[in-house]
C-alpha cells in the first residue's frame, strides 16, 4: 500500500523537465498559443500576434483567452521586450489522460482499502463482486480525473 501512495504521489508531482528549456529553440508563427515567461515573473498564457525567432527584439502577442484576443485584429495587443525572456512553452493538448490515470489508481486503491475493512463482514465466494467494485470504482474515478484534466492545458518546450 506505500508503494501504491509513493507511486501516486510521483503521477501527481508537477513535472519540471520544461522548465530548463532554453527560451526559444525554433522560430514559431503567429496565431500560436504560447505560455510566456520572463525572468522572475509569473507565467503568462499568450497568442502570438507577430511570428517569433530568435533575434528578434519585442514579443508581440494578447493574452489568451480573453476577449480582447478574439477579434481581427485584436484590440488589446501587448508589446514587451525579448530580453530577459526565460522560458517559451506551447500548448499541447490537455491533462485528460494523467488526471484518469491518478483518478482510476486512487479510486481502486480506495475501493481495496473498504474492501480490507470489511473483509470479516463478507461471505465466501463474493470474490466477482469485490473485483466488479474495484474495476467500477477505478472507472467512475478515472472519468472524474479526466474530467478535471481536460481543464488543464499541457506545455512543452518547442522542439525542431
Amino acid at each position: 500500500m506505500l508503494r501504491l501512495g509513493f507511486a501516486l504521489l510521483l503521477l501527481a508531482a508537477p513535472r519540471g523537465a520544461a522548465a530548463q528549456a532554453t527560451p526559444l529553440t525554433v522560430p514559431l508563427p503567429a496565431g500560436t498559443v504560447v505560455r510566456l515567461t520572463w525572468a522572475g515573473a509569473v507565467p503568462v498564457r499568450a497568442r502570438l500576434l507577430a511570428p517569433l525567432r530568435q533575434g528578434a527584439d519585442v514579443v508581440v502577442y494578447c493574452r489568451y483567452p480573453t476577449p480582447g484576443c478574439a477579434g481581427t485584429p485584436p484590440r488589446d495587443t501587448l508589446r514587451h521586450a525579448i530580453a530577459g525572456l526565460a522560458q517559451v512553452e506551447l500548448r499541447r493538448g490537455t491533462q485528460a489522460r494523467r488526471g484518469a490515470v491518478v483518478g482510476a489508481l486512487v479510486g481502486a486503491a480506495g475501493a481495496l482499502v473498504v474492501l480490507v475493512g470489511t473483509a470479516e463482514q463478507r461471505r465466501a465466494g463474493e470474490s466477482g463482486r469485490a473485483v466488479a467494485y474495484v474495476l467500477g470504482s477505478g472507472l467512475v474515478w478515472g472519468g472524474l480525473g479526466a474530467l478535471i484534466g481536460s481543464g488543464h492545458d499541457r506545455w512543452v518546450a518547442p522542439t525542431p
